[in-house]
């Protein structure tokens, strides 16, 4: 006999288009010529041969690695070179150390863990809408914390003025009785592509102030913005360069980052 919360993440678990197909079902030239080529994972299959290659000639684990200080949160071994590395690559307007960090399996670990220590039990995190379609799962799973949604066209969501479809979403969130406790975006935008401009981001950053609500910025695609050559597009800019004074306490900024979309495959 399950708990009521084991019941509700059981059928939360087994709704199958929130999953990536099982490898069993996937194509194969050779083994499973009928298989599926999923488009909506993000993976990139033509590097599997030189990642596994390179990883096996090269990685080789210390005796540390075998202590539960080796795997903390806060392993320097690990902090360390990504404070560097956003650093370079996210120009925050304060230096990053490793003391800011904190080390989780993956984004959707980072969203678990958002929501189970911002928000309580039936409160929510609200997000613009078209959206990734898994935030629902990362936050409800464990936290029980659910997901309010401004519904947005396309373009609009990168417009100072979308703060009026967030107000909209939190006062009927209100209105029936939901506590929103932070504003999620992703930038840049699953799935549109495209990036904020700082004076949205600045906005938005007002807005949670005023709200009194948490800023979380989901920038996992961050390194795989190229140019496009098209005059008008939006470069990346993180919510770490921007300087939230008179915008927003930088204890409500949260800002997520991972590997898994550039360097390495997602399971690692």
């Amino acid at each position: 006999m399950l708990s009521e919360r084991g019941v509700r993440v059981a059928l939360i678990l087994k709704e199958p288009w929130k999953f990536p197909p099982s490898e069993s079902s996937l194509y194969d030239k050779e083994k499973n010529p009928n298989g599926i080529i999923s488009l909506a994972t993000a993976e990139n299959f033509l590097v599997h041969d030189t990642l596994e290659e390179y990883i096996n000639r090269n990685i080789s684990i210390p005796k540390a690695a075998f202590t539960y200080a080796y795997g903390s949160p806060y392993c320097a071994a690990l902090t360390v070179p990504i404070s560097r590395h956003i650093n370079t690559h996210f120009k925050p307007c304060t230096p990053i150390s490793s003391s800011h960090i904190v080390i989780a399996n993956g984004v959707t670990a980072v969203n678990d863990l958002l929501g189970y220590v911002l928000a309580d039990p039936n409160d929510a995190i609200m997000i613009n809408r078209p959206i990734y379609g898994k935030f629902g799962l990362d936050f409800g799973c464990r936290g029980d914390v659910g997901v309010v949604y401004a519904d947005t066209e396309p373009l609009e969501v990168f417009s100072v003025d979308v703060v009026k479809k967030y107000e909209e979403a939190i006062v009927k969130a209100e209105k029936g009785g939901v506590k929103v406790r932070a504003m999620l975006i992703t930038n840049p935008h699953n799935p549109l592509g495209r990036c904020y401009p700082p004076e949205t981001l600045r906005e938005l950053m007002r807005f949670c102030h005023r709200r009194k609500i948490h800023f979380i910025s989901d920038e996992i695609y961050a390194l795989s913005v190229f140019d496009s050559g098209e005059t008008g597009t939006i470069p990346f800019t993180s919510a770490l360069a921007i300087d939230p004074t008179g915008l927003l306490d930088e204890n409500y900024i949260h800002v997520m980052y991972g590997m898994a979309k550039v360097c390495i495959p997602p399971p690692m």
